[in-house]
């Protein structure tokens, strides 16, 4: 991984491990990752869905459904400081099913959860390699509907 300036005197120095001979300062202490987490990666997520299916008539049934996913925290970049935290979301789905068409009701993200998907840290080239944050709003609690029809045999 490559790190960032980390003497912070506003210029681009000692941060890249030894690729530079040239740089004047041991650059091998701040080029260690050893014991940190992937960026942008969830070193846990679990996924668990129940669907209760009945039928109603002839070809048609209908269902409904259940899902929730766990992620744990996720991180900016490889120092691992700068975390989205955990995150939890749950989906629901009700609808009637033939071996021909379907409609289904769905939900994501009922709970309306706010924690950011995704948090990146960076470095702006046009304000003097000044560190900066951003991260991402996660799509906030919504609702569809979905009309299928299978064609064919």
């Amino acid at each position: 991984g490559l790190l960032n300036d980390v003497a912070d005197d506003g210029l681009v120095n000692c941060s890249l491990g030894e690729q530079f001979g040239s740089a004047t300062c041991d650059v091998s202490a701040f080029g260690s990752i050893e014991g940190k987490q992937i960026p942008r990666t969830a070193e846990h997520v679990a996924f668990i869905d129940a669907e209760l299916r009945n039928a109603i008539n002839g070809d048609w049934e209908w269902f409904a459904g259940l899902n929730y996913r766990v992620e744990s925290s996720k991180f900016a970049q490889v120092h691992n400081l700068i975390e989205t935290g955990e995150t939890e979301l749950f989906g629901a789905r009700f609808g009637v099913e033939s071996d021909r068409y379907s409609v289904i009701l769905f939900g994501r993200n009922i709970t309306d959860e706010d924690s950011s998907p995704l948090v990146l840290r960076y470095a702006d080239g046009n304000d003097s390699f000044k560190r900066n944050f951003v991260g991402t709003a996660r799509r906030e609690a919504h609702w569809g509907l979905n009309f299928n029809a299978r064609f064919g045999n």
